[in-house]
Order: structure tokens, then sequence, then C-alpha cells
């Protein structure tokens, strides 16, 4: 648990770096979970915060190693913090700078063997301060880029706020101690009667809003999908299948957090239990889309198996199965179901690890290869072209889809742009090609305006105008440049449902045709 908070912070802090992404505020019980050492301190400076390292004298350790009171400990990662608002948002002169009487201060060892006693990392948004005026101080990043700002936070009261840290700690440790109960029979049980007694203080919130008063509801922060990921993670599959459904309810859709590498059910039993639900008519939709979504990755599970003797790999026999069971769902009328079962097909055609060429099969090709030619431009059948690409290679792709040498682009992520009053159609270009082939020669952008039938009723071309970067034909555009972005000029277009496609040529002696799959955008004025 505290390892996958640290990440989050981890990656956080990297971002911050560069001062361009959003700085949150956890609240405190997401600091108490994530910390191994929290201290009641005070600054050897307490008008000043500058500099990468701070000095702080330890007056009460609540969690963490034994360190005595009366002891200076240096806090790092201090840079990322200013006392008080910044000016421009006082509307008067400078105010006077808080001075800060006592901190809490949410804390991690520094990793690697060489760190220094005594040197510890704040964790990002890890302190809270009272400062002369008896005010509650809380960082906040108040602009993007910017810096987290400790400034006064509306209702918040010091001794209050003190109690809340040493109340949250046994009830952190107990329930952190869930997962580590030896038997996982008995640690789901336990895990299901925390989820179920605490449900009702679940927010769905991990930070805090920017300028938001003191919560009488805390919420469970980490907590509120955590468990549900330890549940997973025994790969018992009636448990977990009872913790999707779970946490669906609670939180919605899947539920914010939960694993989707974890190999709860690589196992016979696992993968049965997931068909039973797929295949049967009477199940909610839902269901069986959740049960779809979860299957695709059940079919191998390589070297995790070590880890649950319980787990493994699908038999020829399952794989079997499998292909002929999923294939008809290639034709059902829901749209997510269609992709989802390609999905699955993709996955139990092939372990595409390298390590079990004998087990790789082409029995779902000819059905996803249909199934592909038939589906409407979007989502589902980009990753239908892919599916196809991956396992049929360059020459059954070619025959597929009419393209050469591997190559498959797609056009994603269409919105509307207004820069400069200047309003334009942005969308992504990618390259998804096997192997390194490039595109030198600038392609053509095709738009025809469909009609009710959806023929084209209006067909506009241009050469294809990149945004960026905008020097990609100097180079060539290959899948190591991956992504390119797209601005079309909105007044070219005349409302109605648009479809692009992108053609152009590749090879110097030997030329070649080849197009985007294509990509619908409906444009409406005044929208």
């Amino acid at each position: 648990m505290r390892t996958v908070s640290l990440c989050l912070s981890g990656m956080l802090l990297i971002v911050a770096a560069a001062r361009a992404a959003p700085l949150p505020s956890f609240p405190i019980r997401s600091l108490v979970i994530q910390s191994s050492t929290i201290v009641l301190a005070e600054p050897a400076e307490p008008a000043k915060l500058e500099g990468e390292e701070q000095a702080f004298k330890v007056i009460e350790v609540l969690k963490g190693p034994a360190i005595q009171a009366g002891t200076t400990i240096a806090v790092r990662r201090m840079d990322l913090y200013q006392l008080g608002p910044p000016a421009w948002s006082q509307g008067q002169p400078q105010a006077k700078t808080p001075r800060i009487v006592q901190a809490v201060l949410f804390l991690n060892r520094p990793e690697g063997a060489d760190a220094k006693p005594g040197v510890f990392d704040l964790l990002l948004s890890g302190m809270r301060c009272l400062d002369a005026e008896k005010n509650v101080l809380r960082p906040e990043q108040l602009t993007n880029p910017g810096l987290l700002h400790l400034i006064p936070e509306k209702g918040a009261d010091w001794d209050k706020l003190i109690a809340g840290v040493r109340s949250d700690l046994p009830k952190v440790a107990e329930a952190m101690a869930l997962k580590d109960i030896p038997d996982l029979a008995e640690r789901n049980r336990a895990i299901f009667a925390w989820i179920e007694k605490h449900r009702g203080e679940f927010t769905g919130r991990l930070f805090l809003p920017v300028g938001g008063e003191a919560s009488d509801k805390p919420g469970w922060a980490e907590l509120e999908w955590e468990p549900f990921n330890w549940i997973m993670g025994t790969c018992r599959a009636d448990d977990g299948w009872r913790a999707l459904k779970l946490a669906r309810d609670i939180a919605g859709q899947s539920g914010p957090g939960l694993s989707t590498s974890t190999p709860t059910f690589a196992s016979p039993a696992g993968r049965k239990l997931l068909l039973g639900v797929i295949l049967d008519p009477k199940q909610p939709l839902a269901d069986r889309k959740m049960a779809l979504y979860r299957l695709r990755g059940s079919c191998w599970a390589g070297w995790q198996q070590q880890q649950h003797p319980n787990l493994a790999d699908i038999t020829p026999d399952e794989q079997a199965g499998i292909i002929r069971q999923i294939s008809p769902l290639l034709k059902a009328p829901d749209r997510e179901v269609r992709g989802l079962a390609a999905k699955v097909l993709a996955d139990a055609s092939s372990p595409r690890d390298g390590n079990m060429p004998d087990r790789d099969t082409d029995a779902a090709l000819p059905v996803l290869i249909e199934a592909y030619a038939k589906e409407l431009p979007g989502n589902e059948r980009n990753e239908m072209a892919e599916i196809v690409l991956r396992l049929g290679k360059e020459d059954l792709w070619q025959r597929a889809s009419g393209n050469p040498d591997g190559l498959l682009v797609v056009l994603h992520s269409f919105n509307r742009n207004t820069n400069y009053g200047r309003e334009t159609i942005a969308f992504q270009a990618i390259s998804l090609g096997l192997g390194m082939k490039i595109i030198a020669e600038q392609p053509t952008l095709i738009m025809e305006r469909l009609g009710d039938n959806n023929e084209a009723k209006e067909r506009r071309s241009m050469p294809l105008p990149v945004s960026y970067p905008k020097d990609i034909w100097k180079q060539g555009w290959s899948n190591h440049q991956g992504v390119i972005s797209v601005e079309v000029p909105a007044d070219l277009l005349a409302e109605g449902q648009w479809r692009f496609t992108v053609e152009g040529v590749v090879g110097k002696d030997n030329v070649r045709n080849w197009h985007s799959e294509p990509a619908l955008f409906l444009l409406e004025r005044g929208k």
C-alpha cells in the first residue's frame, strides 16, 4: 500500500521539478498512510522557507523510528513551498510573512544505503503549520505553474488537526494489517468486513480542493480502493469477482485505482467463472462487459504462477474453447462488447512473450478480419486493425487493409480549439505499424461530409496540415516519431458529420499507396 502511495508522490515530485503540472494537496489521512515518519516540530527559521533543505527541531514523534525530542533533523524537498500567498492575490502591499510556531511533518527516509541519519524527505504537501496568529497553514498551488503556498485553511483548528492525526494512526495501522493475514480466505473475509463497515465514510476523493474548508468527513484516501486490490492480489476468483462488483457498486464503473494487471482470474477456475458470466444472456450487460474486460488479461499467467500455484496458462483445449465461444460476440449489437471480444481473442491467440511460439494460433484471424472490415470508424475499429496487424503480420494485413509494409495509421482525439480568435479542428495522427517504416512524403488529408446513408455529399482535401512537429517531413514519419498533431481551419467545413482519412505513398523505387483508418467528427456550429 505504502509503495503505491510513494510511487504516486514520487511521480508528482518529478513532474513538479518542471513546475508545469498540478501539485495536489493530500488530505491528512492520505499523508498518514503514505508516511513512515510523522513528527511535531518547530522550524529553525520560523519566517523563512528557502532552498531544498530545511532544519526542524523535533518536539514529538507521532509515528516512526525513535527520534529523541530535541533532535534537529534535515527535511528535504522544501523548495516547492513558499510562506504566504503570492503578492498578486492580496490586492494590497505585500503582507507580513507568517511566522511558523509549529509544524506537523509527514516524512519518509531517503532511499539508498548512503542516506544520512537525521535526513528525511517531505511528502508532497506533507506539512501543516501553525503560525503566530493561530492560523493553520495548508500548502496549496494557486497557479500552475507555481509553488505550493502555505496559506490559512478555512475552519481549521490546530489542536483538532493534531488530535485527528493521533486518532488516525491506529485506525490506519489496523486497516493496513489486514493485507498481512496469512490465510488468504480469512484475509479476504476480514477485508470485506472492513470495507462494509467503512463504505459509508468513503468520499472518492484523493486530493483536497483548492481553497476548500476543513472537512468533517475525511474519507479514507487510498484505503477506499487499495483493500480491493489486496483481495484481487490473493488470486481467489470468487472473491475477486465479488470485489469487482462491490467496488463498482460503491464507486461506480470499475472503481478508482483498481489494478488491471493483477492476474486474479488467470486460472482454470477464474476463466470458467468469467466465461460463465460472459455467455449468460441473463446476466446484466455491465457484468458481462466487466467479465470480458478481465478475461482479456487472464489467459496467460506467465511468471506469476510462481507466486500463486493456482494460476496456470490456458491449455490448448481452453484456448480453442475461448476462441470458439467468444468469436460470436464480434457480431454483438453492442459496440463495446465487440471491441472487448476482439481483445480477448487477441490475448487468447498468443502469449506474445516469445517464450511459447508453439502456442500461437491463427484460429481467430478469419473472424477478426471479418469483424474489422465491418466495424464502423472509431476506437473499436482502430483496435481491431492493430490486432489483425499484430497477429497476421505484414502479408495478411496487406490483404485485409490494402496497406503495404505493415503500415497502420489511426486518427484520434478530435476536438475543437480556438486560438487567437481562430477556430480549428484538432486531432492526432498516430503511426502504429510494424517495424520502422518511414513515411517520407507529406500525405493528403481527405474530408468527406456524409449524408443520411453515409454517402459522401461533399469532399475536400489538402496536404496534411501538421501543427507539431513542424519539420516532420524533413526526417520522415515513423513509429519512432509516433504521434503528430494536426489542425484544420474549422471555417473550411460546413456543419455536419465528416469522415476524415489520410492517404499517401511510401517507398522510393517501389512506390505504394497507403491510407489511414477512417475517423468520424460531428461539426456543430454554436456548440
